[in-house]
């Protein structure tokens, strides 16, 4: 059926354009890959990964639309964790009954969902979720990645068990002000980088070093991350319908268990489509103060 389609269409130089640059996954088997290009031959495949890279940055309304329905489903998720966790439950158990509520709720599927937590604060975002269990003091991050037709969110909510050490509240009020300020920021015209230097300037003069995983955004769409990358040297200039996150990070020292300072990060993470005057939130804003589970 793809062969004849593509034998159908009109073509001037027996080329198809194709994703395969950076970053690109094949959507189905390679072998299929393969049979395709036999039976398509003389034409062949090339890389079409920066044609496909400018028609996918800008969403329409319909593909928004349905980001939108994602963002919301695990927003009200999130805001409705904390009622269902506990100290004592694990890392594991928080993000199964994450997965539980969006199901419910209408996600089609929430494969990446990324928990990992520390005393006073974790180290990593990427390695969990383990079966360490949750005690006071300690600081839980999810990265919830999510869609409803193939269109997805990526985003995240931190979560404190019991109580919260002044350095963990310093840095999540630091990283809640730096993501004010990279919303007003964002804007048609403006580059991903100016948004980046909107969120640094926030974390530098609150003294806490950001930028800890080397950027502080990206894409999201059919797949996630797409691009641009909110960084320092992106200049992807923004356009009406880009859907993007800001995901600033800060690195902080907090008391270990043995009552030594131990380095800490903390990452937040919002989802938003570019308007024609500014920015709309996809995800229901994170509280302006940081969630306890009691």
């Amino acid at each position: 059926m793809i062969a004849e389609a593509m034998r159908t269409a009109e073509q001037k130089f027996g080329r198809l354009g194709a994703e395969l640059g950076q970053e690109a996954r094949l959507g189905m088997p390679v072998l299929d890959f393969l049979r395709l290009q036999e039976m398509l031959q003389p034409s062949t495949f090339v890389d079409a990964e920066r044609v496909f890279r400018e028609i996918r940055m800008v969403k329409s309304p319909a593909e928004t639309e349905r980001i939108r329905q994602i963002c919301r489903i695990t927003s009200e998720s999130f805001a409705a964790l904390p009622g269902l966790l506990r100290i004592g439950d694990t890392e594991w158990s928080a993000c199964r009954r994450l997965q539980l509520d969006l199901a419910l709720r209408g996600a089609h599927r929430a494969p990446h969902l990324t928990g990992v937590s520390g005393y006073n604060g974790y180290t990593n975002i990427n390695t969990g979720p383990t079966g360490r269990v949750l005690e006071a003091g300690d600081v839980l991050i999810i990265d919830a990645g999510c869609c409803v037709d193939n269109y997805w969110c990526d985003f995240n909510r931190n979560f404190a068990f019991g109580n919260a050490s002044d350095p963990v509240l310093r840095a999540y009020r630091s990283l809640f002000m730096a993501t004010e300020a990279g919303l007003a920021a964002v804007r048609p015209g403006q580059g991903t980088s100016d948004v980046f230097a909107a969120m640094c300037s926030v974390l530098s003069g609150d003294g806490t070093p950001g930028g800890t995983v080397g950027r502080m955004g990206h894409g999201i769409g059919l797949l996630a991350p797409e691009p641009p990358s909110v960084n320092a040297t992106d200049t992807t200039v923004l356009r009406p319908g880009m859907v993007i996150t800001l995901e600033p990070s800060i690195s902080y020292t907090a008391p270990g268990k043995n009552g030594q300072a131990e380095r800490r990060i903390m990452v937040h993470e919002e989802n938003l489509v570019v308007t024609e005057d500014g920015a709309e939130l996809l995800t229901a804003r994170t509280p302006a103060e940081l969630p306890i589970v009691r």
